[in-house]
């Protein structure tokens, strides 16, 4: 399979995307694993709905 084409040499073979959401501790102090996953949650959500390849950053301020 070529993997330079944006379409599946197969058919049936779906393409491959990666989706990335990153969170930080920068701008919003992390204190429970709670907060973890729900932040995880959203940014997973968000990237989601923009298909493709992309990455999402966290920019919560408090």
């Amino acid at each position: 399979m070529d993997l330079r084409k944006k379409q599946s040499a197969e058919p049936g073979l779906p393409s491959l995307s990666t989706p990335i959401g990153v969170a930080t501790t920068l701008n919003l102090p992390l204190t429970s694993l709670g907060q973890v996953s729900q932040l995880g949650a959203e940014l997973k959500s968000c990237v989601k709905t923009l298909g493709g390849n992309r990455c999402v950053i966290d920019r919560h301020k408090d």
